[in-house]
């Protein structure tokens, strides 16, 4: 999986089960997307990794995988309905193109903000920068 995400030009940071994966994350590294898989090793379970995660980093996308159809797992009590999921096996160009939706929905939105950020200190006379 590394493999394939540097390959298609991401920057990836591995990690072998959830509590390593927050460990990084507490680092104050610079992430975008958790990838992660709805079952992973260890006590620390995926959804309460990204629970945490956003915590850490608000703005972070999550997209889980999983061998398992969004039904069997959403029924199964192990994910919320509506998370981002892709079910193994995908391939990857569907891969690439999840990831990329993510990240330029997630782009879009912090654009969106900081245009209403600088409109609200503008209406309050307030130079651009916020000074």
């Amino acid at each position: 999986m590394v493999d394939i995400l540097t390959g298609l030009g991401y920057r990836v940071l591995k990690a072998g089960d959830a509590q390593s994966a927050l460990t990084l994350l507490e680092t104050g590294v610079e992430v975008d997307l958790l990838f992660t898989d709805v079952v992973m090793p260890g006590p620390l379970r995926s959804p309460e990794l990204a629970r945490r995660a956003r915590l850490l980093l608000p703005d972070i996308e999550v997209l889980f995988t999983s061998g398992y159809t969004e039904n069997a797992i959403v029924h199964g009590g192990r994910l919320d309905a509506g998370v981002a999921l892709i079910s193994k096996p995908y391939r990857q160009e569907e891969l690439a193109g999840k990831i990329r939706h993510m990240i330029n929905n997630r782009d879009q939105v912090l654009q969106l903000r900081a245009e209403l950020q600088k409109t609200a200190q503008l209406s309050r006379g307030l130079p651009a920068g916020g000074e």
